[in-house]
């Protein structure tokens, strides 16, 4: 049984060459050698034929985009009011925390804030306190001696 086999391959050997290269010869070149823009047919990919997530900005025209909806409404939304409130020489007790707040103005609100102090404090947190009414700012002081920093709020008009 084994010598018939033997024979069987050896006497066919071109014809299973030709078939392996028939059915998986080609879709393999096609495959490594990639297909080009040049050989596809204008407008006839679609959506479903594009991998999710596979698009990035440099793929996409962006003149060709429509504007988001909610884009408009941000737009005409002005901002007045503009200010930055500072409260000054906040002082850090030595090795432990300290938290200050600056207010807004009233029928204005914190849309930002923050604080600038000496290289030893570390921020413990930042945020709009009580609905933004102004900025909250926490500090660790991790000397053996007081420290002075400066909170702000950036404060806008209220809608």
């Amino acid at each position: 049984m084994p010598r018939r086999f033997s024979r069987h391959v050896r006497r066919n050997a071109v014809a299973y060459l030709a078939l392996f290269v028939a059915l998986g010869g080609t879709s393999a070149w096609a495959a490594s050698a990639g297909i080009t823009g040049a050989q596809i047919k204008d407008e006839s990919v679609t959506g479903a034929d594009v991998l999710n997530d596979s698009l990035t900005g440099d793929d996409i025209l962006e003149s060709t985009l429509a504007e988001v909806p909610t884009a408009a409404t941000a737009r005409s939304a002005a901002v007045s009011g503009y200010e930055i409130v500072r409260k000054s020489d906040v002082t850090s007790l030595p090795l432990g925390g300290t938290s200050d707040v600056a207010v807004c103005p009233a029928g204005k609100k914190a849309v930002g804030g923050g604080f600038v102090g000496q290289p030893n404090l570390q921020t413990l947190a930042s945020f709009p306190f009580q609905g933004g009414v102004g900025w909250d700012v926490s500090v660790l002081n991790s000397t053996n001696s007081s420290s002075l920093f400066d909170v702000y709020a950036v404060c806008v008009n209220a809608a």
